[in-house]
């Protein structure tokens, strides 16, 4: 799946609205559309003046579908404008490349932390040998991932593949 973080309001939104999703809680269509606000409004942190952000999925998560094409081809031009970004480093592991672990999970390294998150819940790990162990498993995945142009022209081609 696309990183919540470069995720657009439409994305989002076919996301949440999953059977699996906030709904089978119980959610109604407003705390919904709240959900995906706070997604939108997290995403600020990658425009600020000295943040790195480092994002790495999966050539999967640019094929797996929500919603109609036009949401995910909405979804995969915003990838390609958010890795143009001066602070934003996005990594795409294609499946031409043997992934060098097997994540389990999403997961976010910050601040000597590492969040996981699940369908019903978060974790945080704070420990120095998990945050070290999650770290390389980071690093493996980001060096087998193509960056920059590279990965541009990898969405872009996906992209056209759904526009045609």
């Amino acid at each position: 799946m696309i990183p919540s973080l470069v995720q657009t309001a439409a994305y989002a939104r076919e996301v949440l609205s999953l059977p699996c999703g906030p709904s089978s809680r119980g959610a109604s269509a407003d705390e919904i559309e709240k959900l995906v606000g706070e997604r939108v409004r997290r995403q600020d942190v990658l425009y600020e003046p000295g943040k790195t952000i480092q994002l790495v999925m999966g050539e999967a998560a640019l094929h797996v579908r929500f919603g109609p094409h036009e949401t995910m081809i909405g979804q995969l031009d915003r990838l390609a404008t958010v890795a143009g970004l001066a602070g934003v480093e996005l990594g795409v592991v294609p499946f031409s490349a043997p992934f060098p672990v097997y994540p389990l999970t999403d997961f976010i390294l910050f601040d000597g932390s590492v969040l996981i998150e699940s369908i019903t819940a978060q974790q945080r790990l704070d420990g120095a040998d998990e945050v070290a162990l999650y770290g390389r498993f980071f690093q493996q995945l980001r060096d087998a991932a193509a960056t920059g142009p590279e990965a541009v022209r990898l969405i872009q081609r996906v992209a056209a593949d759904l526009r045609s």
